[in-house]
């Protein structure tokens, strides 16, 4: 079976030539260029490299979803709708847990007192409670606790 390749749209044959053109730039040459078309070099830089850190960042994240994906895969769990949640949702589901647990003392100390920093923890944290049937895959408190 042949394939054909077929031609790049125009635009990102567009972009690409445009992002050539402003790499082959001197910094001299990129400033004066930015001014010519009414942008701050300095503002431009800043926004370039918050642009590029959000960037690096989803792409660490998205990296980091597909191997859980791929772990549970080979582990044989099913992938959870946990970490389809909202982030709201997800907070209740941990404050509702937290609760729990300070009220029964079933869970350790450290589970307890866990500090939830960023929402990767919150999704490693919810799916280590549905791992141990804390919850469900609704994220409702198991009738066991």
């Amino acid at each position: 079976m042949t394939t054909h390749d077929t031609p790049a749209p125009i635009r990102d044959v567009l972009l690409d030539d445009i992002v050539e053109e402003i790499g082959s730039l001197d910094e001299l040459e990129l400033d004066a260029f930015l001014r010519e078309i009414g942008e701050d070099p300095e503002s431009t830089l800043e926004q370039g490299k918050s642009v590029r850190s959000r960037a690096i960042e989803e792409k660490k994240k998205s990296r980091l979803r597909a191997a859980q994906k791929e772990l549970r895969a080979e582990k044989g769990l099913k992938a959870t709708p946990l970490i389809a949640f909202s982030s709201e949702r997800k907070r209740e589901i941990f404050d509702r847990i937290k609760r729990h647990s300070e009220a029964s003392g079933e869970m350790t100390l450290a589970a307890r007192n866990r500090v939830i920093e960023s929402e990767q923890d919150l999704d490693s944290f919810l799916e280590a409670c549905l791992r141990l049937g804390l919850i469900n895959e609704a994220g409702e408190l198991n009738d066991e606790l």
